[in-house]
Order: structure tokens, then sequence, then C-alpha cells
């Protein structure tokens, strides 16, 4: 059975509104800002509809790269705002399957997987006519990177983060 899709939808506005408020890609009042509007559609799912306008072109035609991978980022950020957790992308991994086209309306979606200790696992895609255009997989640290609740280690510790969880978040 289908979780009620409200009370994280709840969350999700809150925890934007309180976290997020000036982010670029879904804040709600930052002046260049995308203004996405991510919407929780299952347990652990956000979805938002983007218009692909010329202004956020790449090559002729094609949205550009940037917003792609942000707008897959700023997917996976939601569904952790979404549960009502603060967190950040610490290791992001993009791939492009095809060219998301200027003037048609793409759905980004965006999925939490599960949690290792502080780590959580997320994937996103961007659907453009039935079609799988870009995908993202995401490791996401609870926390503030200005703060961080848990500190990101440096040097040959970093790499031994990065290794350990590789492992356990495949």
């Amino acid at each position: 059975m289908a979780s009620d899709p409200e009370p994280s939808q709840r969350t999700l506005h809150d925890t934007r509104s309180t976290l997020h408020r000036d982010c670029v890609i879904c804040g709600e009042v930052h002046p260049n800002g995308l203004r996405v509007k991510y919407c929780v559609v299952g347990e652990h799912t956000v979805e938002a509809e983007f218009p692909c306008e010329q202004a956020y072109e790449g090559y002729a035609g094609v949205l550009h790269g940037g917003i792609v991978s942000a707008l897959l980022d700023g997917a996976m950020a939601n569904c952790m705002l979404a549960k009502g957790l603060e967190a950040y992308t610490v290791d992001l991994r993009i791939r492009f399957r095809e060219a998301v086209e200027i003037g048609v309306p793409a759905m980004v979606r965006g999925e939490w997987l599960r949690q290792e200790g502080p780590l959580h696992l997320l994937q996103a895609t961007i659907i453009q006519q039935g079609r799988s255009c870009a995908s993202a997989r995401a490791k996401f640290l609870e926390g503030h990177p200005a703060s961080p609740t848990h500190a990101l280690p440096t040097g040959a510790a970093a790499r031994d983060l990065v290794k350990q969880s590789r492992k356990r978040l495949r």
C-alpha cells in the first residue's frame, strides 16, 4: 500500500522554506533562481516539471549540461528535505544519454534509495517525451557544508571514506 505523500510534502515545503529558501534551483526568493517546484509523489520520490526554456540553452536546441546537472542534484536534495533532513552532496555521478531539448518540457524525478550512517544514496532522472535523457547517482552527507554535523576527512582519510561508502552504498 502506497503511503500518503501529503505529510512528506508539508515537510518538504517547511524544510525547503527554512533551509533552502535562497537555493538557485528550488528556492522561492533567489532573484535569478529557477524556482523548480519539486513535489512528493511517493514515500521516497519527488518530481518536478521543467520547461526547458531557451534561456537555459547550451548548444543550439539543447539544455545546458550544467542546468541538467543542477536539476538532477536539486531533485535529490529535495528528497532529503522531504525527509526533514539537511544534507549536502559529497559524490555526484551523472550520465548524459540523450540531449535534453529546448522548448520541450521535461520531468525531473529524484529518489532516495538507502542510508548507511550519515551517508544517503539517491538517484535522479530527467525524462523528456518518455525517454530518460540524463540520470545521476549521488551520496549526500547529513548536515550543512559550512558547519557539518559529521566532519568530512581530508587526504587519505577522505579516500578511505569514499572507498568504504562505495562498498556500502552500491
